[in-house]
C-alpha cells in the first residue's frame, strides 16, 4: 500500500531544506488551513495511476496471505505564492535534476523520478484588479503498490512427483518433484 502521507511529508521537507530563508513555509494542502505568512509553498498530491496496469509480483507473506505488487505513478505538484514566485519555483525544480535529490528520494521512499514539467507562471486574482505571484510545476514518482488479499489466504500447498517414461516399460524414468499453493 501506497503511504501517501510519507511521500507528501517527503516533497514537503526537500522544499524547506533546499529553499531555506527563501519562503516563510512549505505546507501540504488541505483547504481549511490557514494560509501562511508569503512566500509560501505548498505540496499536493494530484493524481495517483497504474503505469502498465499489470502486477509485476505477487508472493505470499509470511501469514500465508498473497500480497500483489504493482507499479503506480504519483504526480505531486508545488505550487509557489507570493512575491518572486517564478523564481523560487525556479530554484525549486532545478534541484530535480540532482543525483542526490533523486537519490534521497529512491532511498526514502523506494521511489524514482519520472518526470518534471516546466515551471508555469499563474499569477493569481485576490482582489478586484490586485494579482499575487503564483507558479508551479509538478514532479511524477513511479512507485511500487501492494495489497495484501486477507480474505483469501493459501488453502493448500500439494507436493506432486511425476515419472516421465522414454517409452513403455522404461527402466530408467526421469522423476521431478514440485509444490504448489492453492489460493482461493
Amino acid at each position: 500500500m501506497i503511504d501517501y502521507e510519507a511521500i507528501k511529508s517527503k516533497f514537503v521537507r526537500i522544499a524547506s531544506a533546499w529553499l531555506g530563508v527563501d519562503v516563510k513555509a512549505v505546507i501540504q494542502s488541505h483547504p481549511n488551513a490557514p494560509q501562511p505568512e508569503r512566500p509560501f509553498v505548498v505540496v499536493d498530491i494530484l493524481l495517483v495511476q497504474d503505469e502498465d496496469g499489470d502486477e509485476i509480483h505477487r508472493y505470499v507473506d509470511e501469514n500465508d496471505n498473497p500480497v500483489y505488487e504493482s507499479h503506480k505513478q504519483v504526480s505531486l505538484s508545488y505550487r509557489v505564492l507570493g512575491k518572486d514566485a517564478l523564481s523560487i519555483a525556479n530554484k525549486l525544480h532545478n534541484m530535480f535534476m540532482l543525483d542526490r535529490i533523486r537519490d534521497e528520494i529512491r532511498t526514502d521512499l523506494g521511489a524514482g523520478v519520472v518526470s518534471v514539467t516546466r515551471v508555469r507562471d499563474l499569477p493569481k486574482l485576490i482582489a478586484d484588479k490586485l494579482f499575487d505571484d503564483a507558479a508551479e510545476f509538478e514532479v511524477t514518482i513511479n512507485v511500487i503498490d501492494s495489497v495484501t488479499d486477507t480474505l483469501s489466504g493459501i488453502i493448500d500447498t500439494t507436493n506432486f512427483t511425476i515419472e516421465i517414461h522414454r517409452a513403455e516399460g522404461d527402466p530408467d524414468p526421469y522423476i521431478t518433484e514440485f509444490d504448489t499453493e492453492t489460493i482461493i
